[in-house]
C-alpha cells in the first residue's frame, strides 16, 4: 500500500532520517510540497529517491521539496530533469549540510559544494555529462573557508579531470578521495602543494590517471590503487606496503615509518632499496626483469641505522644483472645490510658469486634454491657463526661446497661450534662426508634431503658420517627417486624421534637392524606389503611409535 506525501505534511515534529522513494509518481509540485519539508527542523537527514523507470523532469517538484536548514545529510538520486534545485544550486539554504549524495543526474549546473559552509562528505555516482569537476569556490584568492574532508567518484566514464581554482588550489581540507570506475578520469590535484593533508586515497578502474610519485607526502598511510579487475595494484598502510603489477613511482622518502614491503610482478627497468631506517622486512617476488642499482655516494641502505631483520627474493631472475661484481673484498658494494638475520633466494640467475652476501654475519637462516649460477667464489665462512637454519637446492654442489669450506677454515673464532639446527640440501653424497658431519654434529636436530635422484644407497663411509649426528631428531627424504634403501645403521641414531619418507617409490623394505627406540613418528607413503609388515613388527618392540602414510 502507498503513502501520499500529504501524510507526511502534518508529522511536523518528524525526526531523525527520512527516505521517499517512487518521486516519479509524483504529479506536480503541489503535491511534493504537501510533505512540508522545509518545516521539519528535527529531520538529520533525507533521502529524495527516483526511479529508474519513467522520471519526471518537473524541475519543480524538486524545487518543492526543499528540507529545513537545519538538515545535515541529503541524497538525490536519478532526478531526471536537467535542472537542479534553487534551494541547492543557487542559494546557500542548506548551511548546516554535512554529507551530500549525488547519484544518477544529469544537472546542467552542479551546486558550488565549496560554499556550503559545514559540508565534508560529497560524494558523486553516475553524474551524466560531467567531463569536469570543480569545487566552486569563487571569492578572492586565498579566501577558501570549505570544510569539505571527503570526495568519492562512482561510474562516471565521462569525468576527465578535477580543476582546481587559484583561490582553493592547497585544498588542505580534503583528507579522503575515493574514485572508482572513472576510466577517462586524468587529473587529480595531487602534488607537494595540493592536497597535503590527504590520509586516505582509493583508486579503482581509472586506466588513464596520472598519479606522482605515491605516497605524495608523508601523512597520506591509507592508499589503494586497483586495476579495472579489481586486482590490488599498490597498498599502504604506513607500515606495511605492498606493489603488485604497479608501474608508477613510489616515493619511500614519505614511507618513514614503513616496516614490511612486499614487491610483486614488477618490471621497472631499475630499482634501489628503500632507505626507510624502520623497514624490517622486504620482498620481491616474480618481478621479471628488474634489476637492482647500487646508490652513488654511499646511499645504499644505511647499515648503522638499519632495521632490515627479512628478505625475500623469488622468481626475479635478473636482480643484480647490473650490481658490481668486484674481486676484492675492499671492492665489493654489498647489497644487503649486514644486520640482516633472514635471507631467501630462489631462481636468481643473475647471483654469481657468494661475495654478495659476505657482510652478512648476523645471519640466522639462509635459502638459496635454484640459484644454478652460484658459486662458493667470494664466500666468507663467518656468515655461518650465527646461522641456525639453512636451505641449498637445485645449486649443483654449493652446500657440500659451502660446508666443506667453513669446516676446514681458519678464520672462525677459536672455539667455534656450529649452531645449525636445520639443514635442507639435495646432494646426500656431498653433505654424508666425515668432515662436514663432525661439524654439524653438536647442533643438527633436523636434516632434511630433498629431490636427489641419484644415491641408490648410502656406502659404508656415509652411513659412519651420518652416525656422527648424534644430535639429529628429524630426518627427511623426500622424493629421492633413486633411493632403494634407507641407511642401515638408522637404529644408532639415539636421539632420532621422527623419520619421513616421502616419495622415495623404490625403497623395498626396511633397516635390518630396525629403526631406534627413541622414534615417534614414522612418516612413509607407497608403502609395500612387506614394509608394512617389518613396520608392524617395529611397532611391537616400540609401542609408542605412530605411523603415517
Amino acid at each position: 500500500m502507498g503513502f501520499e506525501l500529504s501524510e507526511l505534511g502534518a508529522l511536523t515534529e518528524l525526526q531523525g532520517g527520512l527516505i521517499i522513494r517512487g518521486l516519479e509518481h509524483v504529479a506536480n509540485k503541489e503535491e511534493a510540497a504537501a510533505a512540508k519539508l522545509k518545516l521539519k527542523k528535527n529531520l538529520k537527514e533525507v533521502e529524495l529517491l527516483w526511479g529508474r523507470d519513467g522520471p519526471t523532469t518537473d524541475a519543480d517538484i524538486l524545487d518543492a521539496l526543499q528540507p529545513h536548514s537545519n538538515l545535515r545529510a541529503l541524497t538525490i538520486a536519478n532526478h531526471g530533469g536537467t535542472v537542479g534545485p534553487s534551494w541547492l544550486c543557487l542559494d546557500i539554504w542548506l548551511v548546516s549540510l554535512e554529507t551530500l549524495t549525488l547519484e544518477g543526474i544529469s544537472w546542467s549546473t552542479l551546486p558550488p559544494f565549496a560554499k556550503l559552509p559545514n559540508l565534508k562528505r560529497l560524494k558523486l555516482k553516475k553524474i551524466s555529462g560531467m567531463h569536469q569537476f570543480g569545487l566552486r569556490c569563487g571569492g578572492a584568492p586565498g579566501k577558501c573557508s570549505m570544510r569539505l574532508n571527503r570526495v568519492e567518484f562512482y561510474e562516471m566514464p565521462e569525468l576527465a579531470e578535477w580543476a582546481v581554482e587559484p583561490n582553493c588550489h592547497s585544498l588542505t581540507s580534503i583528507e579522503n578521495i575515493i574514485c572508482i570506475d572513472c576510466p577517462n578520469v586524468s587529473v587529480m590535484p595531487f602534488s607537494e602543494v595540493s592536497c597535503t593533508n590527504l590520509r586516505g586515497l582509493q583508486v579503482s578502474g581509472c586506466p588513464k590517471m596520472s598519479l606522482p610519485s605515491m605516497p605524495h607526502t608523508s601523512i597520506l598511510t591509507d592508499l589503494y590503487v586497483k586495476g579495472g579487475d579489481s586486482e590490488t595494484l599498490l597498498s599502504y598502510d604506513g607500515k606495511l606496503l605492498v606493489v603488485s603489477g604497479y608501474g608508477g613511482a613510489l616515493a619511500y622518502h614519505n614511507m618513514d615509518k614503513l616496516e614490511d614491503m612486499a614487491i610483486k610482478n614488477v618490471s621497472c627497468i631499475s630499482m634501489q632499496f628503500p632507505s626507510s631506517s624502520s623497514l624490517q622486512k622486504l620482498s620481491f617476488r616474480d618481478c621479471k626483469g628488474l634489476v637492482l642499482v647500487p646508490v652513488e655516494n654511499g646511499g645504499e641502505i644505511q647499515e648503522d641505522n638499519s632495521l632490515l631483520q627479512s628478505i625475500t627474493i623469488w622468481g626475479c631472475g635478473e636482480l643484480f644483472f647490473r650490481w658490481p661484481m668486484a674481486m676484492g673484498e675492499s671492492d665489493t658494494i654489498y647489497p644487503f645490510p649486514a644486520p640482516l638475520r633472514k635471507l631467501d633466494v630462489w631462481g636468481e640467475q643473475s647471483m654469481k658469486s657468494m661475495a654478495l652476501l659476505s657482510n652478512l654475519t648476523s645471519l640466522t637462516s639462509l635459502s638459496l634454491i635454484s640459484c644454478g649460477k652460484l658459486t662458493v667464489d667470494g664466500f666468507n665462512p663467518l656468515i655461518t657463526v650465527n646461522l641456525k637454519e639453512l636451505q641449498v637446492t637445485s645449486s649443483s654442489t654449493l652446500a657440500a661446497d659451502l660446508l666443506s669450506e667453513v669446516a676446514r677454515t681458519k678464520l672462525l673464532p677459536a672455539g667455534y661450534v656450529s649452531r645449525l639446527e636445520k639443514l635442507i640440501v639435495d646432494n646426500i653424497c656431498g653433505l654424508l662426508v666425515a668432515p662436514i658431519c663432525s661439524l654439524l654434529a653438536p647442533s643438527l636436530h633436523t636434516l632434511e634431503f630433498q629431490y636427489d635422484g641419484r644415491v641408490k644407497s648410502l656406502t659404508e663411509e656415509q652411513e659412519k658420517a651420518l652416525q656422527l649426528l648424534t644430535s639429529l631428531e628429524k630426518l627427511h627424504f623426500l622424493w629421492c627417486y633413486g633411493l632403494q634403501s634407507l641407511p642401515q645403521g638408522l637404529h644408532r641414531l639415539s636421539s632420532l624421534k621422527e623419520l619421513h619418507v616421502v616419495g622415495c617409490l623404490k625403497i623395498q623394505s626396511m633397516p635390518k637392524e630396525g629403526l631406534p627406540v627413541s622414534l615417534r613418528k614414522l612418516e612413509m607413503n607407497w608403502r609395500s606389503a612387506e614394509i608394512d609388515e617389518q613396520i608392524e613388527k617395529i611397532k611391537r618392540t616400540n609401542p609408542h611409535l605412530s605411523v603415517e602414510e
